[in-house]
């Protein structure tokens, strides 16, 4: 595909204004000497959306000098480039730059001086990030990096985790050009992951997990010296050096994925999960019944969030005895306590709950499941299919199901209040939980006989 084929594609395919934004910012910054470039995952989906169109045969890459395909019309599980906002690298100041450019672009900018970064948000609310190239060390393993501005755009995609994320799309003249100095295009053909240097993981253990997300993601795996040197991280604690926060995050952006079962098992197969706790594998079953479960659940249109990601990690861990899982979430994890409260009681309720739930009549369901959490109930459902229904009709019927009056009405009609109206309304409502009282007349004259069995007559 030569350049102007290229431009072609791009106007044809992307949708304004993105294009004329993006080539306005490439000019821009040619004019005043900046270079551009469009880096991070976008260019890793753009570059797998050409790779599909080429093993599809609707288009043939060049070898050579690479132009990106920034479209494809194929139907893939990589995401198009514009779903997304964009991460700009410039080889000069991205602050001044972004500030300079606020004013032609009509856009708004929110700058980072000390750290080298600007966001321009537009009027539609899209943002582009634009970040001046640096490079980055590590005063000890799994620290946060310590990062030095001014560096060339090579020395910026080495400091990536893996060679596919260290690719870049030039922006000024000529547009489109791949940047690939460390063989991610080729990586990505073959479907292979590979750091770009033997320290990677020493430096950044969460990496690892990183690197399983991707696998589980695309269907990569990866290439033998990658997996040996991650291997060897996790057997030698690095994860440990990780702050439980940057392990939290790694781990529920695992859970967070369309198959995080998938990412479990490249956890379990990596040492990651043994790495938690000694006793951890993958419950496969498990975590897919989770995804069965906030489906049903999508699919009766209720007004509550279920959190997913806690009833995934819940999943994850319930090889493990409660109180043991409350440890790892704890100490390991560090998860805020509201969560790993209520992920323990799913660990304990949960299967007392779908033992019992199908067999309970519709007001001991109502009662044992109003003041329960949704997740608990949701845990419940996925550990045994066979209570969906009672569930269901417990979510859509009973928990809206009301009397056609209150205890007002009873006032109303001279009775005195009394321990005898809670009882005899309970009463009430229990019977038209079972389908007994088809009217509110029939609620009513049903109330009255049972205050009226406790002794409770109108006063006057």
């Amino acid at each position: 595909m030569d350049q102007a084929q290229l431009r072609h594609s791009l106007e044809s395919t992307i949708p304004p204004p993105m294009l004329p934004l993006l080539h306005r910012i490439g000019g821009e910054g040619e004019r005043r000497g900046i270079p551009v470039y469009l880096v991070g995952g976008v260019v890793r989906d753009l570059l797998m959306n050409a790779l599909e169109r080429e093993k599809s045969g609707s288009v043939s890459l060049p070898h050579g000098r690479e132009e990106v395909v920034l479209n494809s019309p194929v139907v893939s599980r990589v995401p198009p480039a514009w779903d997304a906002d964009l991460d700009l690298v410039t080889e000069g100041d991205a602050v001044a730059f972004a500030r300079e450019l606020a004013p032609l672009l009509s856009a708004a900018v929110k700058a980072h001086d000390r750290f080298g970064t600007a966001t321009l948000t537009f009027p539609e609310g899209s943002h582009i990030d634009l970040t001046t190239a640096r490079r980055e060390s590590y005063s000890r393993p799994g620290a946060l990096p310590v990062v030095e501005l001014g560096a060339s755009l090579e020395e910026d995609l080495f400091r990536r985790d893996f060679t596919l994320n260290a690719m870049a799309v030039r922006l000024g003249e000529p547009f489109g050009e791949l940047i690939d100095p460390f063989g991610g295009r080729m990586d990505l053909r073959n479907g292979a992951l590979r750091v770009l240097h033997p320290h990677s993981f020493i430096d950044d253990p969460t990496r690892i997990m990183r690197g399983a997300r991707f696998e589980a993601r695309f269907g990569f795996r990866m290439e033998p010296e990658t997996r040996h040197l991650a291997l060897e991280a996790v057997r030698d604690g690095r994860l440990e050096t990780v702050t439980q926060d940057r392990l939290r995050r790694e781990l529920m952006l695992g859970l967070e994925e369309s198959s995080p079962w998938a990412c479990a098992e490249r956890w379990e197969d990596l040492g990651i999960l043994r790495s938690l706790h000694p006793e951890l594998r993958t419950e496969e079953d498990r975590l897919r019944r989770i995804a069965d479960v906030l489906r049903w659940f999508a699919s009766l249109r209720q007004k509550e969030t279920p959190d997913r990601t806690l009833l995934y990690l819940t999943a994850l861990l319930s090889p493990l005895p409660p109180p043991v899982a409350q440890e790892v979430c704890v100490e390991k994890l560090g998860l805020p306590p509201p969560k790993t409260e209520r992920l323990v009681r799913c660990l304990e309720q949960g299967p007392n709950l779908a033992e019992a739930a199908p067999a309970l009549d519709p007001p001991a369901l109502t009662k044992r499941l109003k003041s329960e959490k949704l997740e608990v109930i949701l845990y419940a459902a996925a550990l045994d299919p066979s209570a969906w229904e009672s569930l269901g009709a417990y979510f859509q019927v009973y928990r809206h199901t009301k009397l056609g009056f209150t205890g007002n009405d009873l006032l109303a009609q001279g009775y005195r209040p009394g321990p005898e109206f809670g009882a005899a309304l309970e009463a009430t409502l229990d019977e038209k939980l079972r389908g007994r009282l088809k009217t509110r007349r029939k609620e009513w004259e049903y109330l009255l006989a049972k205050l009226e069995e406790q002794g409770v007559t109108p006063s006057g």
